[in-house]
């Protein structure tokens, strides 16, 4: 107990030391401090505690000065209590199998979209997978599956580039589960072309000239080759044109049209033919004959018979060439004969009423040419014909 007291004292003094209080508070402030330190171990040791001591006097309290640094503080103002949003953490993404990126698919061949996730769907659970045309455009659709594969309908599309990509999302909300996959593309590829026809399909070496090419299936980008690449212009899905240069050699070449992987098919072919060789007239030996003799005509209807005599004996190379003419023009109608009489339609020279004239010539050279060396002519003769109706 006397070891209590020294400490209680040595409490009371420590204190108002440390609290700053003035000597004539100390003797009435160390009765009291003695006083609940003594009741607080005697409570802990000896049973219930004693009644509170009564409160001092306000004589025998000296409040604490006030300090040159002491602050006023503000009132604490109430902090509202924000409960937090937490963002559910995606799992990693899809990952996209077949077809590879930047495949070409053939129009109107189905295409199988595959994919895999190494994770496992949960019962509520599932894939979406989307579909677009070009860049930034609207989905041209969005569905939810199961499984890990689509079969696609290209036939449903338009050729051109397609993407897709596959996210996996709740079946129920359709909020996301995992990060949606990196998007892949694919092209959807018109028919071949095919190449029918080319109009003109001729022409001579050096002169230019521009050509329709008739066919099916004509869609750029599109290359056709008529002995080289040539640029073309494609009006419609069945027709383009385009230029032959002057250039081109002497040859005949198909026309070939093909897509971007090099397809196509052509039964059509282009001829640049060479300069027609220049016209030979060929030098005939000179002959000298005595002249035929016209032995008369006679008309039946519309044909009138020449008959002629003549001593000689034509060779190989000769003819006797049979000229008529409506006066007074002279003749010039021309027939090859090697015997000495012919009969000529008047419907030829139009029918017409009228007197015509005729004669014979002995002729070196080629009839279907129309060579003729001339050996000798007869005298001219003059017949009338009452017309008649050639029609």
């Amino acid at each position: 107990m006397n070891s209590l007291g020294h400490d209680c004292s040595r409490l009371c003094r420590s204190v108002p030391e440390c609290l700053g209080i003035t000597s004539t508070a100390i003797p009435a402030l160390l009765v009291v401090t003695c006083l609940a330190v003594l009741a607080m171990f005697s409570n802990i040791s000896c049973g219930p505690p004693p009644p509170s001591p009564l409160p001092l006097p306000s004589p025998y309290v000296t409040p604490l000065p006030p300090t040159s640094t002491s602050t006023s503080v503000a009132p604490a103002t109430s902090t509202p209590y924000v409960i937090p949003i937490l963002t559910p953490t995606l799992h990693s993404p899809v990952t996209l199998v077949a077809p590879e990126d930047d495949a070409c698919v053939d129009c109107g061949t189905p295409v199988t979209l595959r994919w895999s996730w190494p994770h496992g769907l949960e019962a509520d659970e599932c894939y979406r997978l989307r579909l677009w045309g070009a860049e930034q455009t609207p989905d041209l659709f969005s569905l939810t599956t199961t499984d890990d594969q689509f079969d696609l309908s290209t036939s449903d599309y338009p050729p051109g580039a397609y993407n897709w990509a596959v996210a996996v999302v709740n079946s129920i909300t359709h909020e996301p589960v995992s990060k949606e996959s990196k998007s892949l593309h694919f092209h959807i590829a018109p028919p071949p072309p095919v190449v029918r026809s080319i109009s003109p399909a001729v022409t001579e070496k050096g002169i230019s000239v521009t050509v329709v090419v008739s066919g099916e299936n004509f869609t750029l980008p599109l290359t056709l080759t008529i002995g080289v690449p040539l640029s073309v212009t494609v009006v419609n899905s069945n027709t383009i044109t385009t230029t032959i240069p002057t250039t081109l050699g002497v040859g005949k070449y198909p026309v070939v049209a093909q897509d971007f992987r090099g397809e196509g098919d052509s039964s059509a072919f282009f001829t640049v033919k060479g300069p027609p060789p220049p016209t030979v007239t060929p030098t005939l030996p000179s002959c000298h004959y005595p002249p035929p003799t016209l032995t008369g005509n006679g008309i039946v209807e519309r044909n009138v018979t020449f008959r002629w005599d003549w001593s000689g004996v034509l060779a190989e190379d000769e003819w006797f060439a049979v000229r008529v003419g409506y006066l007074p023009d002279i003749p010039h109608s021309q027939y090859w004969a090697k015997e000495r009489e012919y009969t000529y339609a008047l419907c030829t020279l139009g029918g017409e009423p009228g007197d015509y004239i005729w004669e014979v010539a002995i002729c070196r050279g080629e009839p279907t040419r129309a060579v003729c060396n001339l050996c000798a002519v007869s005298e001219r003769q003059v017949f009338s014909f009452g017309g008649w109706r050639c029609d």
